[in-house]
C-alpha cells in the first residue's frame, strides 16, 4: 500500500506523463549512423571522475529498460530509478539508444550511463523540463523496484545546474546514488551513479557527457 500522499503523487505524475504524448515541434534530427559510444565515458574516464580505480565496463546494450514491466512502484515513479527507461522516452521520437553500465572492484561505484537520440534538440530540452517536475514530485515517495533484485528508493529534492538536473538518494541495495540527464542538441544524457560516498558523481558523469556529444 503507498503511504499517505502518495495518491496525490500519482496523479500529478499521471498529468505529466499525459503532457508528453501532446509531442513538441521542432526540426527532426536524424539518428546518427555510429558514434553513440564515443559520447559515453571510457573506464579511463570514469576513474577520472569518479576518483576510482580499476572500473570496468560491461558490453554496451542499445535496450531500452522498462520498469513498469518489472513491477516499480508508483508507476509514474519509474524513471527516477532507471537510465533509458522506455516510458520516459516513448514519444520523444527516440530513433537511438546505448547504455553502458560499470562496476568498480569490490564494493566499488556500480555506474549506468545512456545516450537517447530523441526527435529534435527542443524535445530534448522538454524531457528535461518533465524530468524537473516528475522526479520533484517523486520526492519524499518510497520508490519499490521490481525485477531480478528488488530494492527501495527515498528520493531527495531535485537539484538544477548548468542545464542538468539530478537527484541524489539513498538505496536499499546500493546505498547512496545520484541520477543526473542533460542534454546535447538532440541527445539525452543519463548517468546513474551508486556507492558508499556517492555525492555529485552523477552530475559530473553528465557533464563529461555533454563534453564528449559537443565535441563529436
Amino acid at each position: 500500500m503507498l503511504r499517505r500522499g502518495s495518491r496525490g503523487v500519482v496523479v500529478l505524475l499521471a498529468a505529466i506523463v499525459t503532457g508528453c504524448g501532446a509531442g513538441v515541434e521542432g526540426t527532426p534530427v536524424a539518428a546518427p549512423a555510429g558514434g553513440l559510444d564515443s559520447i559515453l565515458l571510457s573506464d579511463v574516464d570514469l576513474d577520472d571522475v569518479l576518483g576510482s580505480k580499476g572500473i570496468r565496463s560491461e558490453p554496451d546494450t542499445g535496450e531500452m529498460t522498462d520498469e513498469l514491466a518489472a513491477g516499480t512502484v508508483p508507476p509514474g515513479c519509474a524513471g527516477t530509478v532507471r537510465t533509458a527507461e522506455a516510458n520516459v522516452y516513448r514519444d520523444a521520437g527516440t530513433t537511438a539508444a546505448l547504455t553502458r553500465m560499470a562496476q568498480g572492484p569490490g564494493d566499488g561505484d556500480s555506474v549506468a550511463q545512456s545516450v537517447v537520440v530523441v526527435g529534435s534538440p527542443q524535445q530534448a530540452q522538454h524531457l528535461l523540463e518533465l524530468a524537473k517536475l516528475s522526479w520533484s514530485a517523486c520526492s519524499g515517495t518510497p520508490i519499490r523496484q521490481g525485477g531480478a533484485t528488488p530494492s527501495t528508493w527515498n528520493l531527495e529534492p531535485v537539484d538544477v545546474r548548468d542545464g542538468i538536473v539530478s537527484q541524489s538518494s539513498t538505496n536499499s541495495v546500493h546505498g547512496r546514488c545520484q541520477h543526473a540527464m542533460g542534454a546535447a542538441a538532440a541527445r539525452v544524457v543519463e548517468a546513474l551513479v551508486c556507492g558508499a560516498n556517492v555525492r555529485n558523481q552523477g552530475a559530473a558523469v553528465v557533464a563529461a557527457m555533454i563534453a564528449n556529444a559537443d565535441s563529436a
